[in-house]
């Protein structure tokens, strides 16, 4: 499962069970259950699906739901604040790792009016003022981060700074020495040498013309020229489907003071939004030794079902999805080259020192394995017919066979020793649901144990039963007597708290982490912060 889908879910997890069968079709014909419903279309359904059942082991039931009707204040805390930690649902467990859906306090009502009222289900509404009396008597305190894990023989890892909100990718300034994070909400935030508390640069009001309820940003970059680039991915209502709307905003260069000009409109571009919610969005960027862009624009389906629902194009991938962008930056008006094709979710995209471009792939929600694959123009990558050395018409009602002529390039074998693969049993590339994310070279600048390697991070799983992830990994890629990419695995940072990106500068990398859940099965709430890894 993508790193992308832990945030942009947003999600209810809980229903109620208070059998009020008398409230009936008034309520379903209610203006509140009414707004609930596009709510839920827009924000929890790609986890707890169109019919209300979830998805066993993973995402909880609400359709007829018997979660203990004593938690109804639990419950709407849940759209309040999010949800993490244990509950039990029909007799299954569930781990829960649902954040902050940001909702209001009429949306809050709104919504689990719906869901308590939809799929059979027969309960009280939740009305504004029960929302709000919740909201003013609830401890909404952070857990407390957990310890970091040792650093490696020759380094120091520190905390560089705490984040007042869920951060998803890292960029700076050489120049002026700043480093800056992007929130996903589209909040800037610029941390200096000299002050490592975050200094809100860039407020995203400031330069998202159309915000919506479910507005993601998802790619950030600073370019060779210092122009600074925001990817925001929004979701439109609109006749006769919902569409996806993607922008990428650019700024002048940076001035001498590592101060970004106004954010504005580069490129805009529209698709329909994902079957069950499930448009992972365009995220990844880094700009190839050419100087060109290059992107990832994730898939919109898990693995191409077609929609069911008439909220939904009844379509699987567009033209657009599931590949990778190729942009020209020195256009002012610029166009969009498909650049490769067959990748689900590339969530980081990087350069090796010959100028291959590799990347990291997400895989589906099967227990396939997560792909690290080298790039090339014109390429297939599987996706949806192949996941990692699995076939989707094995595991799939709707898996389709690879089309005849069609030529797929394989991912790039790991021979471990960790994160899935031996030397006796490669790995095409990672434990499934490790969900790597970010991902960089360690150049000359770094030091012996690190330079002409490659650390990449991964997210960690969501799924229960899978435990991978919440690590750094050490990777050695390198192409072997038959010119083909082979990679060696080891763990070189365990365990970390959901890392999302990895950035370098001079002499430090900095490791982002999303929160501060640094296991599966631990529970704990709160944004999380930025490390430094030093030598």
């Amino acid at each position: 499962m993508s790193p992308r889908r832990f945030f942009f879910c947003g999600f209810l997890y809980l229903a109620l069970s208070l059998p009020l069968s008398f409230w009936g079709e008034s309520i379903q014909q209610s203006e509140s259950y009414q707004r609930g419903e596009q709510i839920y279309q827009s924000v929890c359904i790609a986890c707890h699906q169109a019919d209300g059942k979830g998805i066993e082991g993973a995402f909880p039931p609400l359709a007829q739901s018997d979660f203990l009707t004593e938690y109804r204040d639990l419950s709407i805390k849940a759209v309040l604040f999010g949800l993490s930690g244990q509950i039990r649902v029909n007799g299954i467990r569930y781990f829960a790792a649902m954040p902050d859906p940001d909702l209001s306090d009429q949306q809050a009502a709104d919504v689990m009016t719906y869901v308590m009222n939809a799929w059979g289900n027969q309960h009280e509404p939740v009305s504004l003022q029960e929302v709000q009396s919740i909201r003013q008597g609830a401890n909404r305190l952070p857990d407390p981060y957990p310890q970091l894990p040792e650093a490696p023989k020759g380094f120091g890892l520190s905390e560089f700074a705490r984040l007042p909100e869920n951060g998803v990718r890292l960029a700076s300034d050489p120049e002026s020495r700043s480093l800056y994070l992007l929130a996903l909400s589209g909040n800037i935030y610029r941390f200096d040498s000299d002050n490592r508390d975050a200094t809100l640069e860039i407020e995203r009001s400031t330069y998202i013309d159309s915000q919506t309820a479910r507005d993601q940003a998802l790619g950030f970059l600073i370019d060779s020229k210092r122009q600074m680039y925001v990817i925001l991915n929004q979701l439109i209502e609109g006749s006769p489907w919902q569409m996806s709307l993607v922008t990428i905003y650019r700024s002048e260069p940076l001035d001498s003071s590592g101060r970004p000009g106004e954010l504005k409109p580069w490129f805009r571009t529209s698709y329909p939004f994902g079957n069950g919610g499930l448009t992972h969005g365009v995220s990844g960027m880094t700009q190839g030794p050419d100087g060109q862009l290059y992107i990832n624009s994730g898939s919109r389906t898990d693995s191409a079902e077609v929609a069911d629902n008439p909220l939904w194009w009844p379509g699987a991938e567009t033209e657009t999805t599931a590949c990778i962008w190729k942009m020209d930056p020195e256009s002012d008006q610029p166009s969009m080259e498909v650049f490769a094709k067959g990748i689900r979710n590339a969530w980081s995209l990087c350069f090796s020192p010959d100028g291959d471009l590799l990347m990291v792939d997400n895989g589906p929600r099967i227990p396939a394995p997560e792909e690290l694959n080298h790039i090339e123009e014109g390429k297939h990558y599987g996706f949806p017919y192949e996941f990692g050395d699995m076939l989707a018409v094995d595991h799939y009602p709707h898996g389709k066979p690879i089309p005849e002529g069609l030529e797929l390039t394989r991912p790039i074998p790991n021979i471990g020793p960790a994160a899935g693969g031996s030397e006796s049993e490669p790995i095409l590339s990672f434990d499934p649901h490790s969900s790597p994310a970010g991902f960089i070279y360690c150049d000359a600048s770094f030091p012996p144990a690190l330079r002409g390697k490659y650390l990449i991070g991964r997210f960690g799983s969501l799924f229960q039963g899978f435990t991978a992830g919440f690590d750094i990994l050490l990777a050695t890629i390198k192409r072997n007597e038959q010119g083909q990419y082979t990679s060696t695995m080891e763990t070189f940072l365990s365990p970390l708290s959901r890392p999302l990106d990895i950035h370098a500068t001079e002499n430090s990398v900095y490791i982002l982490e999303y929160g501060r859940q640094n296991d599966f099965e631990e529970s704990r709430k709160g944004p999380g912060r930025i490390l430094e890894l030093s030598w």
